[in-house]
């Protein structure tokens, strides 16, 4: 079970990271988001998330603790969520219907993520 979690996590991280580092303006034009000030902050963003899934596998495929665990991945996945839901809840960004929708459900992935992860840890 805590292969399939992980490669869930590691398809989350990819789906979000790669497509900022590719096409960030894009990304966020397509999201709902306002356009960030610096493309290549929003890269860094993209390869930070790039490299927490490459960590993920490199943990999975040699089994020795090497990259980021289940602990790891819990920690990252309960601070995205927590950071993500408190802007929410916050009410202090004025955002699209779309955006605000996809805000939610990446919230409720990662929340979902670390619970999942959280006893392996």
């Amino acid at each position: 079970m805590l292969d399939q979690i992980l490669w869930l996590d590691v398809l989350l991280k990819l789906g979000c990271g790669i497509p900022l580092v590719l096409l960030p303006l894009a990304s966020f034009k397509a999201a709902g988001l306002p356009a960030a000030g610096s493309m290549l902050a929003v890269r860094m963003l993209g390869a930070a998330m790039i490299g927490i899934a490459a960590a993920i596998v490199l943990q999975g495929l040699v089994h020795r603790p090497t990259g980021l665990g289940p602990g790891g991945a819990f920690l990252v996945n309960l601070t995205g969520a927590l950071v993500l839901g408190l802007v929410l809840v916050s009410g202090k960004t004025e955002l699209a219907l779309r955006a605000r929708l996809l805000l939610w459900l990446l919230f409720v992935a990662m929340g979902l993520l670390a619970a999942l992860e959280l006893p392996f840890s």
